[in-house]
């Protein structure tokens, strides 16, 4: 068959030539899509994997042009059936987490063969290697809290299997495969089988090569180590759902302790301690490792010897690790209420320092704030008795003075030394006013800053340092002719002109939205000392006093300032209120701007706001913050609020929308307690991600929603 032959590309004129050309969208000859043999169609690579009864290796498919992993049946070890059924257990489960079945077909010799997806990384058991070696790279890249994160997702990938009727069998390290980009994906199905399916019950184990480790195949399917009693014995019960929990516990033992469940003993004695239940908890399996009490009993239950002993779903197992991982006791732990009110103040860790830091704080300003007016009232007092004592000691004085002119220098003197003590008492109180008024400033409380400067004015009109901070109060609240007025008797060696020259300019008139603007500019080369609290000062003030109208202008610069070459701003008025989309300034992160703008719609989704505090007072209708960085949304009023959008956030907490009049929620995948949507009678449409919440869980809440999985 003649091949048009392509000239070599040159720049973009050659790739819009190949586009537009007809041989881009011809469709390929059929000759093109047939094969006479299997090696015309794959060609094999190198070997990636063996099993009991096949073996894996690289091909590349030539008909759709892609990398696959290709198994093929030992000759004179497999059984067909048995690799068939592999195959076909996998063509019935479709999962992010397990890998998919591509082709199930027989080569031109009658031998079967099936093509599964490449998989990239490298399995968990190598993982494990790595971590119990202390690989910094590996303890960096996977901590606990990535591990437990791997477990769930295989709980989620078994729990479905489950739920089609289909159990692994095989539940190990070595058979998890995890990549660069942090997926999971349960491998070999080979020993799965059916539920309800019978087999024939073997009691002869000592038949089996007790110096493998591997995956065992013959009287006694699964891996030693892993495997649930029953799997041993079958005559203690019949394989069900338990005996994967068993593996899944398995699992999470070695998760936690880097080390197999039943250490290295021989295979037969493996085998006695699985019978006996002869497992040594993981804390005491490794000592030097931190693991916690309530992971510990999740570990102990799930590998319970009687399968009525453990969790009865894989998703009752997987809610355990996830209540340890939202800071919850688990049921098996039986924790006490000292236990539980340890994990109540762990998980609130947050809002309990800042409440103590607060109340700290609090007591403490308090404190010495009575403190300062106590002392200052015994100052006070102090003063006026040594006034009234020297005023008696004057008159007395005057009249030694009509007998002796050394008594009237003894009066001198003692005057001399009351006015030094007064001087001396107030240089010593006015530091630490002025360190009080900066404090204010530095935590944005500008009103109370205002009125601790003017305190310090009148306590020391020629004070230098308070007439400078009561100047940037003033400014701060754009009161320019009363800086100018504070500014006349300064005589200190700073220069002032960076405030004293806008002052000048906005004396008789407050500056419009453009010279606001500019006069920011202006601030910005100030140095960081003196810029930090004006620029906030005098973004306060404009937020707060100036018209909607003036405000609406200053938002639209400043988003579209800071959004910079990707900006984008629609503001639509919607009846007495405005919608606002932000959305895809990838470049764009404070909201500052928008305090106190009545906006009934805002749409922040793709762009890099974490702080959702200045629209903590905004009557929303319907916020979109999609795929930002925010994490934490306590402090909005939902009490008008119909549509959110959390997709693409870490947001783990929804106690906020308690009896709010939500319709319409769009979650993230994280998974987040949902029984706090019972509040929400108004609540319509619910959409969740796809496997991260089952329907039993969903059945459980009662919600009268209409729930869209995506």
């Amino acid at each position: 068959m003649n091949k048009k032959e392509i000239q070599p590309l040159e720049g973009l004129e050659g790739i819009y030539d190949l586009i537009m050309s007809d041989d881009f969208f011809r469709e390929p000859d059929a000759d093109s899509l047939l094969f006479e043999t299997i090696e015309q169609r794959y060609e094999d690579k190198e070997a990636i994997g063996e099993g009991g009864m096949k073996s894996i290796r690289a091909s590349y498919d030539a008909f759709c042009q892609r990398s696959v992993a290709r198994a093929e049946l030992k000759k004179a070890k497999g059984s067909i059936k048995d690799f068939i059924h592999e195959a076909r257990v996998l063509a019935r489960l479709e999962h992010s987490s397990i890998v998919p079945l591509y082709d199930l077909a027989m080569d031109e010799n009658g031998e079967p063969y099936f093509t599964m997806r490449l998989l990239g990384g490298e399995n968990l058991e190598s993982i494990l290697k790595h971590l119990a070696d202390k690989n910094e790279t590996y303890l960096q890249n996977y901590p606990r809290e990535v591990l437990l994160e791997i477990f769930l997702k295989v709980c989620d990938a078994i729990s479905y299997a489950h739920s089609r009727g289909i159990l692994h069998m095989d539940l190990k390290p070595a058979n998890i495969q995890v990549d660069e980009f942090g997926e999971v994906l349960v491998c070999d199905w080979g020993l799965a089988r059916i539920l309800g399916e019978k087999e024939a019950v073997s009691h002869s184990p000592e038949k089996i090569d007790l110096e493998s480790k591997d995956s065992l195949s013959g009287y006694i399917k699964g891996s030693p180590g892993y495997m649930a009693p029953e799997q041993i014995d079958r005559t203690l019960a019949d394989y069900s759902v338990s005996s994967d929990i068993y593996s899944l516990g398995a699992v999470l033992y070695s998760l936690l302790t880097y080390q197999r469940p039943l250490g290295d003993y021989d295979l037969e004695e493996v085998l006695r301690k699985t019978l006996l239940g002869d497992i040594l908890e993981p804390r005491l399996q490794a000592p030097g490792v931190y693991i916690s009490e309530s992971l510990n009993a999740v570990v102990m239950k799930a590998m319970a010897t009687q399968n009525a002993q453990r969790y009865q779903t894989v998703q009752g197992l997987a809610n355990e690790v996830r209540a340890f991982n939202n800071g919850f006791a688990t049921r098996a732990e039986q924790a006490s209420f000292i236990t539980l009110a340890k994990l109540m103040v762990k998980r609130y860790r947050f809002h309990f320092i800042s409440l103590m830091s607060f109340i700290f704080v609090f007591i403490v300003t308090v404190t010495s704030f009575l403190y300062q007016l106590k002392n200052e009232k015994n100052e006070v007092v102090k003063a006026l008795d040594k006034s009234r004592q020297s005023e008696t000691k004057a008159l007395e004085s005057e009249t030694k003075a009509l007998e002796s002119e050394q008594a009237s220098q003894q009066l001198v003197t003692l005057l001399k030394q009351e006015k030094e003590e007064r001087f001396e008492m107030r240089n010593n109180f006015f530091p630490k006013l002025i360190n009080m008024i900066q404090n204010h400033q530095n935590s944005d409380r500008f009103s109370s800053s205002m009125v601790l400067s003017r305190y310090a004015m009148e306590l020391d009109p020629s004070n230098d340092a308070g007439q400078l901070i009561y100047a940037y109060n003033l400014f701060g609240h754009m009161k320019f002719t009363e800086v100018l007025e504070a500014l006349e008797t300064y005589t200190g060696d700073q220069d002032m002109n960076f405030l004293l020259e806008p002052a000048k300019r906005f004396s008789k008139r407050r500056p419009s939205v453009e010279e606001f603007v500019a006069l920011r500019g202006e601030l910005q080369r100030l140095p960081p000392r003196y810029r930090k609290n004006l620029d906030s000062y005098l973004i306060h003030t404009m937020t707060e006093g100036y018209p909607l109208n003036e405000r609406l202008n200053l938002a639209r610069k400043f988003l579209h300032k800071e959004a910079v070459s990707h900006s984008y701003f629609e503001l639509k008025e919607d009846n007495d209120s405005y919608a606002l989309s932000l959305h895809g300034n990838k470049t764009f992160e404070s909201i500052v701007y928008l305090r106190n703008l009545p906006l009934s719609k805002l749409n922040l989704s793709n762009t890099l706001v974490f702080d959702l505090s200045p629209i903590k007072n905004t009557p929303l209708i319907d916020l979109d913050i999609s795929n930002t960085r925010v994490v934490n949304i306590k402090e909005l009023n939902t009490s008008h609020l119909q549509k959110m959008n959390l997709s693409g956030t870490l947001l783990s907490n929804l106690r906020v929308l308690r009896n709010s009049p939500i319709k319409h929620l769009i979650l993230n995948d994280v998974w987040i307690d949902l029984k706090i949507l019972q509040t929400c009678r108004d609540l319509e449409t619910l959409e969740i991600p796809k496997g991260l919440y089952g329907a039993e869980y969903l059945e459980s809440l009662q919600l009268s929603t209409k729930i869209i999985r995506y």
